[in-house]
């Protein structure tokens, strides 16, 4: 071979480039970068976990400890009689009203209960026209079977003590206003406080040691009318009122002489 050829061969072996090793670096390089951004995305997962486990656990840590230890606070007006209420016996409804009115609506509610909420809300005050006008007296029977009838049971309790001293139609309100808390004696004692003024008097041991405890079972566990399916339910003379949320005072007060008419 020439000195020419050789000098041409050496040439091109000199300017062919080392593409093995490029290879391996750039593959390493590569590899190393995508491992850096695993990590990072993997943090920023880790970081976004554990800031929404912080926040969802805090809110409902939050809520529990409003349900146990929270306030009950009094911000609405509420119309009502101060009809004192007399011993309540077996699963007698409580009644406000005239004795000597033609017609009885009774109305099946649980303080626990969120329809039966927006049901005193809606309708209370037209309730109250009612019992005004003569025509009806309202018999109430709380119920105690919804998700938490620990609460239930003693807000009912409650609700029998307030109404045996006066202040009963303006106390359920503010419970079902303060639907949400665990009502522990102290929180329905200060409720009592603040809707009874001087009239809640000796409410808190009634409250405390559960004096209405036997007729709130008893009243749980008495026969309900056939077509019973939940609460709230109402009847006048054992034909059920048909009641919806959104329902307007003119078709409420309608359904009610409705099923009167029945």
């Amino acid at each position: 071979m020439s000195d020419k050829s050789r000098q041409t061969k050496q040439l091109k072996r000199n300017q062919t480039p080392k593409t093995g090793s490029s290879s391996a670096r750039e593959r390493a390089r590569a590899e190393a970068a995508l491992a850096a951004r695993k990590k990072r995305d993997r943090n920023i997962i880790i970081g976004i976990a554990v800031a929404v486990v912080l926040i969802v656990g805090g809110s409902i840590g939050g809520y529990l400890a409003y349900q146990q230890f929270g306030g009950p606070s009094v911000n609405t007006e509420v119309a009502g009689s101060e009809q004192v209420i007399g011993e309540l016996s077996g699963a007698d409804p409580i009644v406000y009203g005239d004795e000597a009115a033609p017609n009885t609506m009774d109305v099946y509610l649980d303080f626990s209960c969120p329809h039966c909420k927006a049901f005193e809300e809606e309708q209370a005050s037209t309730v109250q026209e009612l019992i005004d006008s003569g025509e009806y007296k309202v018999a109430y029977h709380p119920l105690s079977f919804m998700v938490r009838p620990g609460a239930s049971v003693n807000a009912a309790n409650a609700f029998a003590c307030s109404a045996q001293r006066g202040f009963g139609q303006a106390y359920m309100a503010q419970l079902f206003a303060n639907q949400g808390l665990n009502w522990s004696d102290n929180q329905l004692v200060s409720l009592a406080e603040q809707v009874g003024g001087d009239a809640a008097g000796d409410v808190s041991g009634c409250i405390t040691r559960k004096q209405n405890g036997d007729w709130v079972d008893a009243v749980n566990n008495a026969e309900k009318p056939a077509d019973f399916t939940g609460t709230p339910a109402l009847y006048v003379g054992g034909t059920q009122v048909e009641w919806f949320e959104g329902q307007t005072p003119e078709q409420f007060t309608e359904a009610v002489r409705t099923a009167t008419a029945a």
